[in-house]
């Protein structure tokens, strides 16, 4: 993917932009491609425009989220709240401290549901954030909220159903697959722990849903596996 655009932001030029780990990538119905990568995983040396004074003419990390055309023309990026985002260090996850005004390190997913709202996972701040295409924040949601480490909120698919009743969302740092109502963002139930036995997680990092309802997860670092969760109808 390249970038090309005349916009000159805080930034820096696209054209000096570099991509680190690319954890998410979604399209929405009009084809464009929305992308999050994690700037914390570059090396000095890749970061080297950034240095303070700059050691190269290249390049500074792009922002964390970003929005490309079918030609790979760059149409959009903002940080948390919809606000620009910043190159300043964010201090560690502190609970008892006011959310951050900046995405923690990693953003860890972006998905896109039914009616054209686009939910990040801001990871390492234990929250989801919703926002409209534009770049508009609308809401956020914290879960587990006490959780430090790694974060609490991974990675997210949406139930099968028209309605996409449900959100599925894996929290790595408590081993756990969160049962959410969309409507109201509220957990419904959980499954999974920490371990290495059929159902629980090492290292927790991914999830999908196919069309039947049935769950994946992925597990990265020494987990190494996938686990496939098959949907059980209830009947009264």
């Amino acid at each position: 993917m390249e970038f090309s655009s005349t916009t000159t932001i805080s930034h820096g030029s696209p054209a000096t932009w570099i991509l680190g780990q690319v954890s998410g990538i979604a399209t929405d119905r009009y084809d464009r491609i929305w992308v999050v990568h994690r700037p914390a995983s570059l090396t000095p040396r890749e970061r080297a425009a950034e240095q303070n004074p700059p050691e190269a003419k290249c390049c500074v990390a792009a922002p964390p989220v970003l929005v490309f055309d079918q030609s790979g023309n760059l149409l959009r990026h903002w940080g948390a709240y919809g606000k620009p985002p910043s190159d300043e260090r964010t201090p560690p996850y502190d609970p008892a401290k006011a959310p951050s005004q900046q995405f923690g390190n990693p953003v860890h997913c972006i998905r896109i549901d039914k009616d054209g709202l686009v939910y990040v996972c801001d990871r390492t701040n234990n929250r989801l954030q919703m926002f409209r295409k534009d770049g508009t924040f609308v809401a956020e949601h914290v879960y587990e909220k006490a959780t430090r480490g790694t974060g609490s909120v991974y990675d997210l698919v949406f139930s099968p159903d028209r309605d996409q009743k449900f959100i599925y969302m894996i929290d790595g740092m408590n081993g756990e697959v969160r049962i959410v109502d969309r409507a109201s963002k509220e957990t419904l139930g959980r499954f999974g722990r920490p371990g290495r036995q059929i159902g629980q997680f090492t290292a927790l990092h991914n999830i999908a849903v196919d069309r039947q309802g049935n769950i994946f997860t992925s597990e990265v670092n020494t987990g190494q596996r996938v686990q496939k969760f098959r949907r059980i109808d209830m009947q009264n």
